[in-house]
């Protein structure tokens, strides 16, 4: 499904929201990776990228946000 995040302005307008598009695929991305590595046996590589979390889900956030991916 292709969709655009919106998000309500003071004045009742809306406008588009690439920071919260960004976030919600990079979450989407890593719970893929997750289960990628967890599915291949690879349980050490998912503890490893469990720990480092926050770190590589902002890290692919500005990656999306640069590359203007998301909308």
């Amino acid at each position: 499904m292709n969709a655009t995040l919106m998000r309500r302005l003071p004045d009742s307008e809306w406008e588009e929201d690439p920071e919260w598009a960004a976030e919600i695929r990079a979450w989407n991305e890593y719970v893929a990776r997750i289960t990628e590595l967890h599915d291949s046996g690879d349980v050490q590589a998912a503890v490893d990228l469990r720990n480092g979390r926050e770190r590589w889900l902002e890290n692919r956030r500005q990656e999306l946000l640069a590359a203007g991916e998301v909308r």
